[in-house]
Parts: C-alpha cells; structure tokens; sequence
C-alpha cells in the first residue's frame, strides 16, 4: 500500500526522468554480462555495472519502488558473486541476468504508462 502512495505522489517528470537515466545503464550493464563468460573478464567492467545497478537499486528505493528495488537486489548479488569469484560465470547465468534486465527495462515502462 505505502508503495501504491509513493507512486502517485511521485511527479510524473521525476518518474521520466529517473526511468530516463536508468534506461542510460542498461547498455552498460548488458555488456558486463556478455562479457561475464569470456576466459578473462575485465574486473573493472564487472565492477562498473554492480555499482549501476547499485545505484537503481539505491535510488528506487528512496522513491518507494519496492519491486525493482529487489529485483536490482538480486542482480546486484549475483554480479558481486562472479567479480569476487564466488558466483559462476556460465551461460545459465548470463541468461538469467539478461532475463532478469528484460524484466526490469518491462517494469520501468510499464512506469510510463498511465495505469502503471
């Protein structure tokens, strides 16, 4: 319920203008996860996308955006598992991110939509 609140006291233009600059990572954060299997991935890159997606984790939080607050938790989890060499770096967990990125870019337009 509280979240139901936040969304609509949330102005519209900050809600474009946050969707925008997340929309902005996604490329990044797309390709840290391509690179996620190859034989030597660049730790700098890996690191780079955790702290995007930490950031709209952060940030959807203090807007009250519980649901992808979470499902950033959970990428962001993963992605520090496989840059600190406890997670695996396999094409099961390529999949799954990418999936788990789709299902966010889904979420943050259905933001956009008047009954969002």
């Amino acid at each position: 319920m509280w979240t139901e609140i936040m969304l609509k006291n949330l102005d519209k233009k900050m809600l474009n203008s946050f969707t925008r600059e997340v929309h902005s990572y996604l490329p990044q954060i797309r390709a840290s996860i391509d690179n996620i299997h190859a034989d030597a991935p660049q730790g700098a890159v890996l690191e780079e996308a955790v702290r995007y997606v930490h950031i709209i984790k952060g940030a959807a939080a203090m807007l009250g955006l519980s649901a992808l607050s979470h499902m950033t938790s959970y990428i962001e989890a993963t992605l520090d598992e496989i840059v600190t060499g406890q997670g695996q770096r396999d094409v099961a967990c390529n999949v799954w991110l990418h999936y788990a990125l789709d299902q966010l870019e889904q979420y943050l337009d259905s933001l956009l939509m008047d009954d969002g």
